[in-house]
């Protein structure tokens, strides 16, 4: 199976590559997709370990070297194509996390003028988010 997560092209993300699922777990790759914000954030995503069935996908968020999210991991490609969604969303648009994602999510926003630092925090172990 293979997945396009929906990253409207009006965000002025680069997206390179696509998520995808297979019965032999040697063909998952550890670089699957990549999606870059206008502000130089990178949302990856892959299979980790590589090839291993007892693996995952894996989303992690940095901005340079710094890291801006706690890595997220799910074994169900749709569950990592809606947060891919999501973290771009809020990202891109500064809107919180879809609350459809996992349920009954709570979380908080503060989005302050440029100079301030913006963050995001959801509860129930998900991602933080700090993006100066």
């Amino acid at each position: 199976m293979i997945l396009y997560p929906q990253i409207p092209s009006d965000f002025g993300c680069e997206v390179v590559g696509y998520l995808y699922d297979s019965d032999d777990p040697a063909d998952l790759g550890q670089t699957m997709m990549e999606i870059v914000t206008p502000k130089g954030v990178c949302v990856n995503c892959g299979w980790l370990p590589e090839g291993d069935p007892n693996g995952a996908y894996r989303i992690v968020v940095t901005q340079g070297f710094r890291r801006v999210m706690r890595d997220y991991e799910t074994r169900s490609i749709e569950e990592a194509a809606r947060r891919l969604e999501a973290i771009t969303k809020s990202l891109c648009v500064g809107v919180p996390f879809l609350s459809s994602i996992s349920g009954a999510v709570r979380q908080t926003v503060n989005f302050a003028l440029p100079a301030a630092k913006n963050s995001v925090e959801v509860s129930a172990g998900r991602p933080e988010l700090a993006i100066s």
